[in-house]
C-alpha cells in the first residue's frame, strides 16, 4: 500500500510523516528536516528514521559551505553531492533488505521533471513494499500519474 502524505507549503507534512513512522513502530527512511535561522530557511538535513542521524543534504543558495559539490538544485536550493548519493544508496539497501514500510519526504518538481530522487521512487514503487511518502498538495496528480501510484491512500498532514 502506498500512503501520500499532502498539504500545502508549511502544513506539517514532515511532522504528519514521523509520526506514522513513530506509530507504525517499524520501518525506516527519511524525513527532509528544515534548517532554519529565524523565520529563514538555510537548509534541510535529512534525517534517517531508524536512528535518528541528520545529515545536512540541501543548503539555500549563499548558505552552502566553499567547494560544495552539488549534485541538483532547484530555485535556491543546491543539493550536496555526497549526502546525495549516500541517501539513494541508503534508501536502496532499504529495497534490497524488504524493509517496510518506507518512508520519504519528499516527492515535488524535481522528481516530477526526471531529476532528484526521481529514480529510486521509481524503485520504490516497483518493489511492492509499503510505503508512506510526501507530496505537496499542489503535486499530488501528477505524482500518482508520473509513478502509477492509482488505488493509493492520501492522508492531510492537518
Amino acid at each position: 500500500m502506498i500512503t501520500i502524505v499532502t498539504g500545502g507549503i508549511d502544513s506539517c507534512k514532515t511532522t504528519k510523516l514521523t509520526s506514522l513512522y513513530a506509530e507504525s513502530g517499524r520501518g525506516d527512511g527519511f524525513a527532509m528536516i528544515k534548517r532554519m535561522a529565524g523565520r529563514h530557511v538555510r537548509g534541510y538535513d535529512a534525517r534517517r528514521l531508524a536512528t535518528g542521524v541528520e545529515t545536512p543534504l540541501v543548503y539555500r543558495s549563499g548558505f552552502s559551505p566553499e567547494g560544495l559539490e552539488v549534485a541538483c538544485a532547484i530555485g535556491p536550493y543546491l543539493f550536496a553531492d555526497a549526502p546525495f548519493r549516500a541517501v539513494k544508496e541508503q534508501l536502496r539497501a532499504m529495497i534490497a533488505d524488504r524493509v517496510s514500510p518506507i518512508f520519504f519526504d519528499e516527492i515535488g518538481e524535481l522528481e516530477l521533471a526526471g531529476s532528484g530522487f526521481d529514480d529510486v521512487v521509481k524503485e520504490l514503487v516497483a518493489s511492492g513494499l509499503d510505503l508512506f511518502v510526501v507530496v505537496r498538495d499542489e503535486f499530488v496528480s501528477r505524482v500518482i500519474s508520473r509513478y502509477g501510484m492509482s488505488g493509493c491512500h492520501l492522508v492531510e498532514s492537518i
